[in-house]
């Protein structure tokens, strides 16, 4: 936000720092890394703009072989459904790919009159401790990213609902999620992301 510029050069006089104005969406995080960390991971500190904050965390996602870690602000909403675990009301794909890539702990609620004008919503400050090793190998990532996301399509239904879209029949998909250790007969938002990551690898080995 360009706006902020002269704020910032009143309010940040060291030396330490570089200003890039860049839309983090659109920013080549990999040429980032290498010519202010010397390819060395970093770690993020941001105030998320609320309308695309799943845009951004999937964007994280993609980058968590990166960072060391982040601290994001975000509106409560989206902390409690980001943290939330398998079985929650709020649990959705965000959830499960979020988790996937990260450990994801609350740090502190941040109220309305922290801010000015004061919104009409609470915010929130999360935690990010990126995994190392992951169950997947990095370029099924992406292909995991898109079951996950099929899966909950139909959250309220059997995972069964998924086999047509495999090419598969109801009774050979069963057949695999058994092997996988997952009942055929469970909804998406039961499954923590580790036991999707089982369910996909098996769905889609050759």
């Amino acid at each position: 936000d360009r706006t902020l510029a002269p704020v910032l050069a009143k309010t940040v006089t060291a030396a330490n720092h570089t200003f890039l104005w860049q839309d983090i969406l659109k920013t080549d995080t990999a040429e980032v890394s290498r010519r202010y960390f010397e390819d060395e991971p970093f770690y993020l500190v941001g105030n998320l703009p609320y309308n695309i904050t799943s845009d951004i965390i999937e964007r994280l996602c993609r980058d968590a072989d990166r960072m060391t870690g982040a601290a994001l602000m975000v509106q409560k909403e989206a902390a409690d459904r980001l943290c939330a675990g398998s079985g929650a009301k709020n649990y959705r794909a965000s959830s499960v790919l979020a988790q996937y890539f990260f450990d994801i702990l609350p740090a502190f609620k941040v109220p309305a009159d922290c801010f000015y004008p004061a919104p009409h919503i609470e915010s929130a400050v999360i935690l990010l401790d990126p995994h190392f090793p992951r169950p997947l190998p990095k370029d099924r990532e992406k292909a995991f990213g898109s079951f996950v996301k099929a899966a909950f399509s139909a959250r309220r239904k059997k995972l069964t609902h998924l086999a047509p879209s495999l090419g598969m029949t109801k009774e050979a998909f069963s057949e695999k999620c058994r092997a996988a250790g997952v009942s055929p007969d469970a909804r998406c938002e039961t499954l923590s992301p580790v036991r999707f990551a089982a369910l996909f690898l098996i769905l889609k080995e050759k």
